[in-house]
């Protein structure tokens, strides 16, 4: 079982993305960062942590993300089997720290309580 969390935006949104990542790697989670987004990306430098930071990232392959999708005939989409949790406050919740596993995450997470170890 995994977490996914979704990497998307300019290079501070990036390292928002990736500390959340790692707060939530700490936490007991298995997470894999989903880039698959910067494929087509034309804003901004594209993807940029490890190009500039030569970081260590376990990122999740298009097999492990088509696995746990479905095709969703009423909302003519696919969608992930299990919980898509999308950041609809910027403000810190404790909530997006305790997701159930198998959830893919989509935000920003720009406040420090999300990566400083505060939540």
């Amino acid at each position: 079982m995994v977490v996914i969390v979704k990497c998307i935006g300019g290079l501070s949104n990036q390292m928002a993305q990736y500390a959340f990542y790692r707060e939530l790697i700490s936490r007991g989670y298995k997470v894999k960062l989903d880039i698959h987004g910067f494929s087509n990306y034309i804003l901004h430098n594209g993807y940029q942590i490890e190009k500039i930071f030569n970081l260590k990232v376990d990122y999740v392959s298009y097999s492990e993300i088509k696995k746990n999708l479905f095709y969703n005939k009423i909302k003519r989409k696919l969608t992930l089997k299990h919980g898509i949790v999308v950041q609809d406050i910027f403000s810190f919740s404790e909530y997006y720290l305790n997701v159930p596993n198998n959830s893919y995450l989509d935000g920003y997470w720009m406040s420090e309580k999300y990566w400083g170890g505060e939540g």
